[in-house]
């Protein structure tokens, strides 16, 4: 999959890149998606959830014996038992470890919602470390996009910290299919993207395909 961003034009260049460079800092993520920290972990996981939830996080913390408080906007990293004990409910996640309590509990059709279970051999320390180092990668993320934005640094080098942390293709357009910016050490994922970026424009048969599949309607 790639992301795609087209831009129109209105008076001058520069008053375009004004608007997307304050367009993209509002766009900026303020907290890490679920979805976000296991891809940046990298390791197997089981979820249990509604489908489609992905909550966001604004801090990670090791869950402590006894807690009765929970925020909504924080991770809770524990052992499997320790999740349970505490009880799902409404705005609790957490991000458990396995342990020897809870083997026959895992095989249940009803597994509390909010827990996600790491499979793999990994420590309760070792793995709230792991969490916290994605949360100083995307907040260092966040300051680099904002000082770029700031020091008007153009549209390139925004994809260039934005590549970093998404890993997919992504192509800055302008109205007429002019290629403006793209994410340069990303493989184009497809013949469309990859002769955008071989000529720096769509070429003919590109756009032919374009409107037969109604890509320019409005």
């Amino acid at each position: 999959m790639y992301l795609l961003w087209k831009i129109n034009f209105f008076d001058t260049y520069a008053a375009d890149m004004v608007k997307l460079l304050s367009l993209c800092k509002e766009m900026m993520i303020l907290e890490i998606s679920l979805a976000l920290i296991l891809d940046e972990l990298g390791y197997d996981t089981q979820t249990y959830a509604a489908h489609g939830t992905n909550p966001k996080f604004k801090t990670a913390e090791l869950l402590v014996p006894g807690q009765t408080q929970f925020a909504a906007d924080t991770l809770h990293i524990c052992a499997l038992s320790e999740a349970i004990a505490a009880g799902a409910r409404n705005g609790r996640f957490f991000l458990c470890v396995r342990d020897k309590t809870t083997g026959a509990h895992e095989q249940r059709d009803d597994a509390p919602t909010g827990i996600t279970i790491i499979n793999a051999d990994v420590g309760l320390h070792e793995l709230f470390n792991r969490v916290h180092r994605v949360f100083v990668k995307v907040a260092q993320w966040i300051m680099d996009m904002e000082r770029s934005t700031a020091k008007h640094s153009g549209l390139q080098e925004l994809l260039d910290l934005a590549e970093q942390v998404f890993g997919n293709f992504i192509t800055i357009q302008d109205s007429t299919f002019k290629l403006i910016a793209y994410t340069k050490h990303v493989e184009p994922p497809g013949a469309v993207m990859a002769l955008l970026v071989q000529y720096g424009f769509q070429p003919p048969e590109t756009m032919e395909l374009f409107k037969r599949t109604r890509r320019l309607e409005e």
